[in-house]
């Protein structure tokens, strides 16, 4: 760097170190590029409506995430954003759990986390089924607080805090979206108008045997407001439990 603006100088120029710039331009997107981050969730939505389908006892974390990448594909799908994460039972208190081998067991909670990618654009969405249709007391309980937490949005640390589960929260609250499902940006930086990024409390309990995570995406406009892109799909307790339900009629 020394020998750059040395050589700089001596042919009269300034030179300026902008190494975060491509970042900052790369985190706020164009109508066109929103365009098709929406069209990626779209997309992601037929996904998970397969996965409320079959996260029934009996079948395999593998026999999930085939139905749910055929669901991507037959809803115009170019990629997979990321390799499907289907975490049951305990797996789901595991973070980025990968081998998708466990069977499902009836009063299992299953913690998927898939998105379809759409003219290289990703998705990122993560939603958490009962297998039996019905969460237990205590897995209401937990899926209520993320919820809550996931409600407060920017506030979302504080929200665990008060409902006594942020040491069992593992990982960041958020990351940008855009042509990598973890994409570029400066997170030390006012979130610029047209960035998308996700927001995804989580409660991990692996000596309860189960995890909970709720992950949206929510495009900035900037002034303080912003739009969930993933409103279609059910978040809420009750919600969760009817999607499953028709689901499996």
């Amino acid at each position: 760097m020394q020998a750059l603006k040395q050589g700089a100088g001596a042919l009269g120029l300034k030179l300026v170190y902008k190494r975060d710039l491509l970042a900052r331009m790369r985190s706020a997107h164009a109508p066109e590029e929103i365009a098709l981050l929406e069209r990626a969730v779209t997309i992601t939505r037929a996904g998970h409506d397969a996965a409320a389908r079959a996260t029934v006892p009996g079948v395999s974390e593998r026999d999930v995430q085939t139905q749910m990448e055929f669901a991507f594909f037959g809803a115009g799908a170019t990629g997979l954003a990321y390799g499907t994460i289907v975490g049951s039972g305990e797996n789901g208190a595991v973070l980025h759990w990968g081998q998708n081998s466990r069977m499902l067991r009836s009063g299992d909670l299953v913690v998927i986390d898939a998105g379809a990618e759409y003219g290289r654009y990703a998705s990122d969405v993560t939603r958490t089924y009962p297998v039996s249709g019905k969460f237990t007391e205590e897995q209401a309980k937990v899926y209520r607080a993320v919820y809550q937490a996931q409600e407060d949005i920017l506030a979302a640390e504080e929200s665990l805090r008060r409902s006594g589960y942020l040491d069992k929260f593992i990982h960041g609250f958020g990351h940008f979206v855009g042509l990598n499902v973890h994409d570029a940006g400066e997170y030390d930086l006012p979130i610029p108008a047209g960035a998308v990024f996700t927001v995804e409390p989580g409660v991990y309990l692996p000596e309860r045997g189960f995890g909970v995570r709720i992950e949206d995406e929510v495009l900035f406009l900037g002034d303080g407001k912003w739009r969930l892109l993933t409103a279609d799909f059910p978040r809420k307790l009750e919600d969760v439990e009817a999607w499953v339900a028709r689901a499996r009629r």
